[in-house]
């Protein structure tokens, strides 16, 4: 059942926030190019290849998404290392799909030569909201 409402989250992110996104900046970058339909086009490609990431990080996105609603009550941001290939996959996740849409900001620090660590601040009320908008119970999707 969580996998379930943190894949229709995950799609209502994908369809509704970064679907916009995406045709702004595809709009804003053909002005310059060539009018037409260019922005359309671009704004298609685009959000195939963020639907095509999704299903490939949709178990880091569950992961990281459960690890965040644990973590929750403590008010302070999730941590990963990028040198641990789960944690950067759930960084990878959060910040493709939470940071680019909004509803996340990250702030990252080099701990060696090529080494981050990755603290994610999730938008609690703007992750409510849109897990009201697509019809998700939010605890049901970060129950671990």
């Amino acid at each position: 059942m969580p996998e379930r409402d943190a894949r229709r989250l995950l799609e209502f992110i994908i369809r509704t926030r970064l679907a916009t996104l995406e045709q702004k900046q595809a709009e804003f970058a053909s002005r310059a190019l060539d009018p037409g339909d260019q922005p359309a086009i671009m704004a298609g490609h685009d959000l195939q290849t963020e639907a095509e990431a999704a299903d490939r990080l949709f178990p880091a996105f569950v992961a990281a998404i459960q690890a965040a609603g644990a973590a929750r009550t403590a008010g302070t941001p999730l941590v990963f290392d990028d040198a641990d290939p789960q944690q950067n996959a759930m960084a990878d996740a959060l910040i493709r799909f939470l940071v680019k849409s909004h509803l996340a900001t990250v702030e990252s620090q080099e701990r060696s030569e090529g080494h981050y660590h990755y603290a994610v601040t999730i938008d609690w009320p703007a992750m409510e909201q849109t897990a009201t908008l697509a019809g998700v119970d939010l605890p049901v999707a970060l129950a671990a």
